[in-house]
């Protein structure tokens, strides 16, 4: 069963909207994630996943407040979330709020010491902060993680380290 199908025969069905949601985010149709995001939300305001993808549907449109509220609200559902830890850290990043964004960073890494895109971020944040040696750290772990990133293996040249 298709989700239109599923909304018009259960319009009180949260997930319906929340998966519909999140195929609107998939294919970059913002006004039409956050409509049904919001109406998941509304019909289960302790949807996480809704929260979460309407938090990205902002932060793509640089509407960065607005994720960062929503990817608070997702948090405090599921705190131990490595992924809304980066998620929220790159929000902060691209707000030029380092700290908050290194915070984030640093609890992802230590949720999940796998976290590829936390490393990678916390690596620029470092890097911008001058702190060379430890952002050198964070790209060879990250290219450890994913050995064909050619962004992490440019970041590690610019530094003048070898990938």
């Amino acid at each position: 069963m298709d989700l239109d199908e599923a909304i018009r025969i259960d319009p009180g069905n949260s997930e319906a909207y929340s998966n519909r949601g999140g195929l609107y985010l998939m294919t970059s149709r913002f006004p039409q994630a956050i409509a049904d995001l919001d109406r998941a939300i509304k019909l289960d305001p302790e949807n996480g996943m809704a929260l979460l993808n309407r938090g990205m549907s902002y932060f793509f449109q640089h509407q960065y407040d607005r994720a960062i509220s929503d990817f608070d609200r997702a948090l405090r559902l599921n705190p131990r979330s490595a992924h809304l830890h980066v998620q929220r850290g790159a929000a902060y990043f691209f707000k030029k709020q380092s700290d908050r964004a290194l915070t984030d960073f640093n609890q992802a890494i230590l949720l999940d010491p796998n976290s590829l895109q936390a490393y990678k971020f916390r690596g620029g944040i470092l890097s911008a902060m001058g702190r060379r040696d430890q952002a050198i750290a964070d790209f060879r772990k990250a290219l450890e993680l994913n050995p064909s990133d050619e962004s992490v293996k440019k970041n590690l040249k610019e530094l003048g380290a070898t990938p």
